[in-house]
């Protein structure tokens, strides 16, 4: 039985995670429990919601800022609650808007120059205050409850919109700072919504368990549909100009899983793909240039990839750590590097505070533009202003030649392509063979038309029946045939040639020793010259017969030597590109190998290191606690000497103690025979 493997360019896509030199460490990144992305990122900087006491804020870094963070880094400052989601605008990187628990919508400029280190490091000496970014271009109030979802137009300048708490979703102008449309009839909170390709609709799943498409500008719901049956978050995702809508979700059961929706039927999704029982909603992010679909587990950290083939989502592999992220962020298209062929740098927030960058690279060799994996695409270019857009006319986003920023050039617009998402490679055709007609040798009118089935040696006219096969060649069949010399006859061996060598023996023959017979008649001789010209005529038809077959036969070999030789060449450069890839693979896990072994080494080194320091610890106490067991022995010693002294003054003192008690004895003795004694004088 044999397994198909379904051919794709990006099968062999594969995931690094960024050195911990390049990426961004210490950052106060907030701890509220509130469902979104907490970083958004441009091709400039990244914002990243703050954990800052006293209010809301969140801070924006540049990409080249790299390392660790000080204290005291400036921050946007202006909500009074915590800010939720933000997001830059696609066509001024230095503008970004924010939502909070304040229900405001907030939209600020970046002053980049703000953003110097030189302006807040810390030194030795003192603290440099930060000087904090407290005013807002503008401060957009409207929403009733707190905003959870700021969305900018994808190709209509300054165009806002935001979902909020209150279930409705409201669009602004920001180039005058204004509330244009409001849409309600959410039932319950909107968990997120997405713009999308060209910005004529919104697409947003609710808690209720519904997906809804909106027209924003005429504030109307168009369609509803079911949903997701479990009670956790949604998230909603544009699947680029393809028409179709993505959502993930949960079951009933709590088992994580993705559907895929058409925009002009919400009755039913036309994709439900069951991913895992992780307890994190999955964070979806689509590149519609490669059609590839990434899905980041936040709580976890997988980010599984996968391509889209217009109905069905093949998966492709799966990046793999041990920390699990908090949250991601995309980097527009026009922000990768296409010089080592990236497709995709997502923008993972770790467990410890720190953002890291995470690549997907296509494994390609050489150093020249590759446009198949980079076509034109949206770039920060409008296709509408505001008015033109509030007004009713709807356009794509402008497409950028990503050729031009490979090469450093300026940004250049082109025209948008059709793709197709499923191509197939067409089968070479083999060339007709061309063959000159030639006329059939003339026939006398007597002689009986010669039957195309008969043997060839049996026709009276050998090079007219070996003309017409040659003339109506059977077709080549496009097979795999290794053409080999032995199997191709060469002119000589031909039927024609042993024709005529056949019919000269035979029919010539007969007929000139008939001739003889009756010789010198003029009807005879007539007979004999006509059969003198048959005879020419027969040698030239066998002549053009041999030549005609000689070109086929030359044409066939060559046909099939060129289809060998293309086949011969594809296998080649198949096995060359699997051979690359399977080489770059390899070469990329000896690196991390490598990389690993080296921070093992280190550890082991750093272990070994505090092992000796211990040993040396471990020596010094020992002698010290062997000089205090000699000086106890010797304290002991002298205790000892002395107790064994005063135990000798003791019994010394003892024995004058009995003497004394001994002479006290006599002499009271004594005194009461003297009392006696006076007693009785």
């Amino acid at each position: 039985m044999y397994s198909f493997v379904r051919a794709s360019k990006y099968r062999h896509v594969y995931g690094v995670a960024n050195k911990k030199d390049a990426c961004y460490e210490d950052l106060k990144i907030t701890n509220s429990a509130w469902d979104s992305n907490i970083i958004s990122v441009n091709p400039k900087y990244f914002a990243v919601n703050w954990n800052a006491g006293g209010g809301g804020a969140f801070g924006v870094v540049p990409l080249s800022q790299t390392g660790r963070f000080p204290t005291n880094y400036p921050l946007f400052t202006g909500h009074s609650g915590q800010v939720l989601d933000t997001d830059f605008s696609p066509f001024n990187q230095d503008m970004i808007a924010s939502g909070a628990e304040d229900n405001r919508v907030m939209v600020w400029n970046i002053d980049e120059n703000a953003l110097n280190p030189s302006n807040f490091t810390q030194n030795s000496e003192m603290d440099i205050e930060p000087i904090n970014f407290q005013t807002p271009l503008l401060n957009l109030k409207g929403h009733e409850k707190k905003v959870g979802h700021v969305f900018f137009h994808p190709s209509a300048e300054n165009v806002l919109a935001t979902a909020s708490a209150d279930q409705t979703i409201r669009l602004w102008d920001i180039e005058y700072g204004t509330e244009k449309n409001c849409v309600s009839g959410f039932k319950d909170s909107i968990l997120s919504f997405t713009w999308n390709y060209n910005g004529s609709v919104i697409f947003a799943p609710s808690r209720d368990r519904t997906v809804k498409l909106i027209d924003p500008r005429s504030n109307k719901i168009v369609m509803s549909g079911n949903s997701h049956l479990g009670i956790k978050g949604s998230r909603a995702l544009c699947l680029g100009d393809s028409g179709k809508f993505l959502t993930t979700g949960f079951t009933r059961t709590s088992r994580r899983e993705v559907y895929l929706w058409d925009s002009s039927n919400l009755s039913k999704p036309l994709l439900e793909m069951d991913i895992d029982n992780s307890s994190g909603i999955l964070i979806p992010f689509y590149d519609g240039d490669s059609n590839m679909l990434y899905l980041a587990g936040k709580g976890d950290g997988n980010i599984r990839y996968y391509e889209y083939d217009g109905s069905k989502l093949h998966y492709l592999s799966e990046y793999q750590s041990t920390d699990p992220q908090r949250g991601m962020g995309a980097m527009p298209k026009i922000g990768v590097n296409m010089k080592k062929f990236e497709l995709m740098r997502l923008f993972k927030i770790g467990s410890n505070n720190i953002v890291e960058p995470i690549s997907f690279y296509a494994p390609r060799k050489g150093d020249s533009f590759l446009p198949d994996i980079y076509p034109p695409t949206p770039g920060s270019l409008p296709a509408l202003s505001s008015s033109e857009y509030f007004s009713g006319k709807t356009a794509d986003p402008l497409l950028f030649d990503m050729e031009a920023l490979f090469h450093g050039e300026s940004p250049k617009v082109v025209e948008k392509k059709i793709k197709t998402l499923v191509s197939a490679a067409e089968t070479p055709s083999i060339p007709e063979a061309k063959v000159s007609p030639i006329p059939p040798a003339s026939v006398p009118k007597e002689k009986k038309p010669v039957d195309d089935k008969s043997d060839i040696k049996k026709s009276p006219e050998p090079g007219y029946a070996k003309l017409k096969s040659i003339s109506n060649p059977p077709n080549v069949e496009e097979k795999d045939v290794v053409v080999e010399p032995n199997n191709i006859k060469t002119p000589d061996q031909g039927s024609a040639s042993y024709a005529k060598s056949v019919t000269s023996a035979s029919y010539g023959k007969s007929e000139v020793s008939e001739l003889n017979v009756k010789g010198g008649d003029k009807k005879y001789d007539a007979k004999l010259k006509l059969l003198e010209e048959k005879d020419v005529e027969r040698q030239n038809a066998d002549k053009n017969a041999n030549e005609i077959t000689k070109q086929f036969m030359e044409m066939e070999i060559q046909t099939r030597v060129e289809k060998q030789q293309v086949m011969y060449e594809e296998k080649l450069q198949e096995l060359s590109k699997d051979y690359e890839t399977r080489l770059n693979t390899k070469t990329d896990e000896l690196s991390s190998k490598i990389a690993e072994l080296e921070t093992k080494n280190k550890e082991v080194e750093r272990l070994q290191g505090m092992v000796e320091s211990q040993n040396l610890k471990f020596v010094e106490e020992t002698a010290n606690l062997k000089a205090m067991v000699e000086d106890l022995a010797s304290k002991h010693e002298q205790y000892t000497s002395l107790l064994a002294q005063a135990n000798n003054k003791l019994e010394s003192h003892d024995e004058r103690v009995a003497g004394l008690e001994g002479q006290l004895s006599e002499t009271v003795a004594a005194a009461s025979k003297l009392a006696e004694a006076v007693e009785k004088l």
